[in-house]
């Protein structure tokens, strides 16, 4: 569907309604829409706590500071085998790396708009399963913009 027919779909929509009302209908570009569109979309996001996702991490000794997946949203839980491992702020795990603390515990960090995961151990793979972001698309206000189809569960399309 593209930006062109959504629009024409809510206008269509929002001028009935205004109609049936007896209100004023305002003018509403296509920014404006988009914009919309994408806070419905994280208002699904944050009620969908059921779409989960999962990666594998091989660990090192030469790091501690792995990058996540672009799709990250918020982290679930993260285990080693089957040591399921304590989630912590970032400004604790700094102040443990501080201390040498060498325990079983992961924290997240963002730098600029890259997710990174910090992990003190050093062997084994590590499984973070997380909440996938669901921005798929960045509003481009071209009428032939293609977004695909979201429905509740799996998404369809041209993810960006």
């Amino acid at each position: 569907m593209t930006l062109q027919e959504i629009r024409n779909a809510f206008l269509m929509r929002y001028q009935r309604i205004s109609k049936q009302l007896n209100q004023k209908v305002d003018i509403i570009g296509d920014a404006e829409i988009a914009w919309y569109i994408s806070a419905a979309q994280q208002d699904i996001q944050r009620r969908l706590s059921v779409v989960e996702s999962s990666t594998n991490i091989t660990l090192g000794s030469t790091t501690n500071l792995y990058a996540l997946p672009a799709t990250f949203g918020k982290q679930k839980h993260a285990y080693i085998g089957t040591y399921k491992l304590e989630g912590i702020p970032i400004k604790d795990a700094e102040q443990r790396q501080v201390d040498g603390d060498e325990g079983y515990w992961y924290a997240i960090k963002i730098s600029g708009h890259v997710p990174y995961i910090y992990c003190p151990i050093t062997s084994g793979t590590l499984t973070i399963v997380y909440y996938p972001d669901l921005s798929y698309y960045q509003p481009s206000l071209s009428a032939s913009q293609v977004w695909g189809t979201f429905t509740g569960a799996a998404y369809s399309g041209n993810p960006i």
